[in-house]
């Protein structure tokens, strides 16, 4: 009977996971495009209407756009891991704490980048590159910078709300917000071109609005009545003890934007000090439209981050292999298909950004873009497998891995593609550097210990048990709930655990699935619920999870113990919260998740 639950299970968890992340997946999409739209829609209006030399200058500013959002970035990560810890215990405050505290930080820090974008713009652009043969960019990117400072905390702050929208179960709102922050964008920046002198001031100022709006519309968020989020310092729990985890937490992120930032700025100096407008120009547009694609490698990979962090909490290998055969499903197919579009049509995209007038440059710009198309997949495959890294605690090796493709790789190789490929090389870079570490990876995942090829690619080794002490499998009516507790309490005894426990573990069983039937269920849809077992040496692990209506029994225990003195209300939580060991609740995605610990040690002293 297990061996057929257990295949059958097979296919639901792989369609439960790949469900999950999809809808993250759209979230994230729109998270990642707001990073990229501003500048994108900047570039394509800039090249076609202030020319070339503007859409140099925009190229040397893409070091400094990483460096003033890089504590967003980080924070975005860390404080997610850490609310998501905090709710998972029940400590709503501290889950709070950590995300308004983000917020704080970030525009703080967010103010002090913008003084700098208004005060010493010229100073700036010259750090960027922008001297001796190329000093006549710097006037036309201190000009952006002076625009650009007045949206700069907006966008911070926004940063971190839009990966908190998934969490707190709206998926929508990111891309509205997304929608709007372009559509302003759009609208203002022709307004600019067109009716106005302000050239690239005014499309600054442009998308310093367009992050106004984009910040206006997350914020709509906190009006909901049935959010766990909320804007709350907890003073007494030190707040400021949350900034060192945070920063460890979402190092990643720091590691990306301060090594993107100084390969911009030591690539920068490398091509300005041999190469002229027309080839910077390229190169930028050639970042560009890698950009303008990003959402696929960024919002796929920063998906694999939230969920394995997940599974890899809830010590689940088998929805940690799913996630990755999904974000590879999913990734590399739309990745190919969006680079067939990139090599169908190279000039169309290169002209975007660089204008159709100039036929040389227009020419070079297509070979360009045709690169791009080749390094898409082999972006998803390598942002995918560092974020996934990340999310099992392979902090130090994903970062490592990060400063190899950011910063290391493309710098060293670009003196070497030049001098093989000429002006050529400098777009060729970006494949070549994509390729070596590929097959790098891959010669880093087939050395991990591990009998197979998929225990090598989780990366997990002992830490997570194996399927022999393992059993999942899915109910959906009243009629299976005494089954599944009699299968709860014959899996204990199998696996050389007391009655006591087998007992206990069937109790929490039945309750907890009785009540999810006749409090959750929904008629118009079909409900379904998973239960997963799983056998430690110290002890039982319980996880059920279902796409019902939000229910935290830890919350409503607790209200339950400070408001009614009745004992039998609600007998079924209270047993469960005074006989568990540990209890944890979690709404993310849209799905509820409650995790039950029973103690072997604690047992057998009160047995």
């Amino acid at each position: 009977m297990a061996g057929s639950i257990r295949r059958i299970q097979s296919e639901y968890r792989y369609n439960v996971v790949k469900s999950i992340f999809r809808k993250n997946l759209a979230t994230q999409f729109g998270t990642s495009m707001a990073f990229i739209m501003g500048p994108v829609v900047d570039g394509i209006v800039t090249g076609n209407y202030l020319g070339v030399n503007a859409v140099a200058a925009n190229s040397l500013l893409r070091p400094a756009f990483l460096l003033f959002t890089i504590t967003g970035s980080v924070l975005a990560g860390g404080s997610r891991s850490l609310y998501t810890e905090h709710l998972g215990r029940g400590e709503t405050d501290k889950a709070n704490s950590a995300f308004s505290f983000a917020l704080i930080l970030s525009a703080a820090v967010a103010l002090v980048f913008a003084a700098c974008c208004l005060l010493i713009p010229s100073l700036i652009m010259r750090i960027l590159g922008a001297n001796t043969v190329n000093s006549y960019l710097e006037p036309l990117g201190a000009a952006y910078l002076r625009g650009y400072a007045f949206g700069l905390p907006f966008v911070c702050c926004a940063t971190i709300m839009s990966g908190y929208m998934s969490l707190d179960n709206d998926f929508a709102r990111p891309v509205f917000a997304v929608g709007a922050m372009t559509g302003i964008n759009v609208i203002l920046d022709f307004v600019v071109v067109l009716c106005t002198d302000l050239g690239m001031y005014g499309l600054a100022l442009a998308t310093s609005a367009s992050y106004v709006g984009y910040f206006l519309v997350l914020a709509t968020h906190f009006f909901r009545k049935d959010r766990n989020l909320r804007f709350h310092v907890d003073w007494k729990s030190r707040p400021f003890s949350f900034s060192g985890k945070m920063f460890y937490r979402g190092s990643i992120s720091a590691v990306n934007k301060v090594a993107a930032s100084a390969a911009g700025i030591l690539i920068n100096h490398i091509l300005t000090a041999q190469f002229f407008g027309p080839v910077i120009a390229v190169y930028g547009m050639q970042n560009s439209v890698l950009y303008l694609f990003g959402f696929l490698y960024l919002g796929t990979s920063d998906s694999v981050w939230v969920m394995s962090g997940i599974f890899y909490s809830e010590e689940d290998r088998y929805s940690l292999n799913d996630l990755q055969i999904a974000s590879m499903g999913l990734g590399i197919p739309l990745s190919v298909i969006c680079g067939a579009v990139l090599f169908l049509f190279p000039r169309f995209f290169a002209g975007l950004y660089l204008g159709f007038d100039n036929a040389a440059t227009l020419a070079m710009g297509a070979e360009g873009v045709r690169v791009v198309a080749f390094a898409l997949p082999l972006r998803v495959f390598l942002y995918c497998l560092i974020n996934y890294l990340q999310g099992v605690r392979k902090i130090e090796t994903a970062n490592i891995m990060m400063l190899l493709m950011i910063l290391v790789a493309p710098v060293g190789l670009m003196k070497p593609c030049i001098a093989i490929f000429g002006q050529q090389g400098v777009w060729f870079s970006i494949v070549i550097v994509d390729l070596i570490l590929s097959i790098l990876a891959l010669a880093f995942i087939l050395l991990q210990k591990g009998k197979t090829l998929k225990d090598k690619r989780l990366f997990v080794g002992d830490r997570i048990a194996s399927g022999d002490r393992e059993m999942e499998f899915v109910i959906d009516t009243m009629m299976e709930v005494s089954a599944v507790a009699g299968i709860a309490m014959l899996f204990c005894r199998e696996n050389g655990y007391s009655d006591l426990a087998g007992n206990r573990i069937a109790l929490f069983t039945e309750e907890m699935t009785r009540n999810i039937i006749q409090h959750g269920f929904d008629e118009k849809k079909q409900n379904l619920i998973y239960i997963r077992l799983l056998a430690r040496d110290d002890g039982i692990i319980l996880r059920i999870r279902d796409d019902c209506r939000p229910f935290n029994p830890v919350e409503r225990y607790k209200l339950e113990t400070e408001n009614n003195s009745d004992p039998t209300a609600n007998m079924g939580i209270r047993l469960v919260m005074g006989l568990a060991s540990d209890v944890q609740y979690i709404s993310t995605f849209k799905t509820n998740t409650l995790i039950v610990r029973v103690d072997e040690k604690t047992l057998k002293q009160e047995g």
